[in-house]
């Protein structure tokens, strides 16, 4: 128990601050040096984790130690081979992000996950990621972005497709992380403000999913139903997070996607109407998670089940600070 208290209270903090540093730096070699030190992080915090397996935990830090040796090396001779070192950088941050086709590893760590850690893996664990991405696109290389956008189009087709064949809580969370972040990639290319906007508003719509599946150690679709039978508060409260990352209008996700189509009106009109029509095709995969439940209304009715009110506690004053937040960020970005 104390080392548990010990290692969090040590590696998390460790982990905020490498992130916040690395958003004040543009220096190849200090994003690399924060990127392990957030690793290292991480993986300290796994290992006290009941559900990780410590094959998937070695696998990981194997695959994320070749990646970073690979992003390093090409650093180092960007001078000399811009165009494949640049390369070489790209699909190393892209295996580190788990982006398709480059997910596998993704797929098998998450599900021997709890969901916190499935949250700081789709979340904290991808900022500096981001933040090299940037600064390889702001480098203005046609081959590089112009591949970037291709794998952001196969991306984009591939996982909006791929996670309508599942019931897994766990890998539509992870589809839906793979399917913002290229949301988040393309927007680098039109304005970088926005992106920061984005990646902040959706991770905390993330977290309000991820605290309310913790809470009821949900896993699968069927177990929102059990959400609405034990809270009926918690479960409208997952009902509009979930509609908001679907993108459901009025919600926040509506306007994130709106005002960032506002701002990618500059590009391929193609481009934009892929990104389009798999944002369509998501949100079916979205309304599932509520399908099932929002189905058996009447039955529970007839039933005459007993509903269970909870007590109040940390939690929902966490969600409830979270939506207020939203709302302050979201009129400040409008007005």
């Amino acid at each position: 128990m104390y080392l548990n208290y010990y290692i969090y209270t040590l590696f998390m903090p460790v982990m905020i601050i490498s992130n916040l540093l690395a958003l004040s730096t543009s220096n190849w070699f200090s994003l690399w040096l924060l990127m392990e030190l957030n690793l290292i992080s991480f993986i300290f915090m796994m290992m006290i984790d009941e559900h990780m397996k410590l094959n998937y935990l070695m696998i990981y830090f194997l695959l994320q130690s070749f990646c970073s040796m690979l992003y390093l090396f090409s650093s180092l001779n960007l001078f000399y081979f811009s165009d494949f070192s640049l390369l070489m950088m790209v699909l190393s941050i892209l295996v580190k992000m788990g982006m398709p086709p480059f997910f596998v590893w993704m797929y098998n760590l998450m599900m021997n996950l709890s969901w916190m850690f499935i949250y700081i893996l789709s979340s904290l664990q991808k900022i500096i990621p981001i933040i090299i991405l940037n600064s390889i696109i702001n480098m203005n290389n046609v081959f590089i972005n112009n591949l970037l956008i291709m794998i952001l189009v196969f991306t984009m087709i591939w996982a909006s497709m791929y996670a309508l064949n599942f019931n897994s809580l766990k890998i539509l969370m992870m589809m839906s992380s793979i399917l913002n972040m290229s949301w988040l990639i393309l927007l680098m290319f039109v304005n970088e403000i926005l992106v920061i906007n984005y990646k902040i508003i959706y991770f905390i719509i993330m977290m309000n999913l991820m605290i309310m599946f913790n809470m009821f150690n949900m896993k699968i679709i069927s177990d929102t139903y059990m959400l609405k039978m034990l809270d009926n508060k918690m479960y409208f409260m997952m009902m509009l997070s979930v509609l908001s990352m679907a993108g459901i209008p009025p919600f926040f996700g509506f306007i994130l996607k709106w005002m960032s189509l506002k701002h990618m009106i500059m590009l391929p009109f193609n481009l934009m109407l892929v990104f389009i029509i798999c944002s369509i095709i998501s949100v079916i995969f979205y309304m599932r998670i509520i399908y099932s439940s929002m189905l058996m209304y009447y039955n529970t009715k007839k039933m005459h089940y007993k509903f269970i009110n909870m007590k109040f506690n940390i939690s929902y004053s966490m969600i409830y600070s979270n939506w207020i937040a939203l709302t302050m960020l979201l009129l400040y970005l409008i007005i």
